[in-house]
């Protein structure tokens, strides 16, 4: 009951940006597995405002929209920042259609000609790496 007394946070008209982050923790006593703690984060107060729990079997790209959308009960949401692990054209869509600027760290690899909603973030990271995390 700590923690989710600790995610309570007021709903404003104050845009924030959001940070979904997984962390890992080993079950004590199992040999093989984990679970994964998948928590959205408000960047300007540094509380959690979303949270799901899953097995190492599910990516980090699949939580994405889950943890956006309890968020967006709690606070406006107006970007999402996250590693690779959520560069995926569904998210990316997600993310357009909700009007949320996406700002997920796209593979280096990437194709500018992917199209979508990732085809102008990858754009933009290929065009100064460095510059595109500021």
């Amino acid at each position: 009951m700590g923690i989710l007394a600790s995610l309570q946070a007021p709903r404003t008209s104050r845009s924030r940006s959001f940070n979904p982050s997984g962390v890992r923790a080993s079950l004590p006593n199992i040999s093989k597995g984990y679970i994964k703690i998948h928590v959205g984060v408000d960047i300007e107060t540094k509380q959690a405002v979303s949270l799901e729990v899953t097995d190492d079997r599910t990516s980090d790209g699949e939580k994405l929209k889950p943890l956006v959308k309890k968020a967006r009960r709690k606070v406006k949401v107006k970007r999402v920042l996250g590693d690779g692990g959520y560069d995926t054209h569904d998210n990316f869509k997600f993310l357009a259609a909700c009007g949320i600027e996406a700002g997920i760290k796209v593979r280096e690899d990437s194709d500018p000609n992917c199209g979508g909603a990732r085809e102008e973030v990858v754009r933009a990271y290929l065009k100064d790496p460095p510059g595109w995390k500021e």
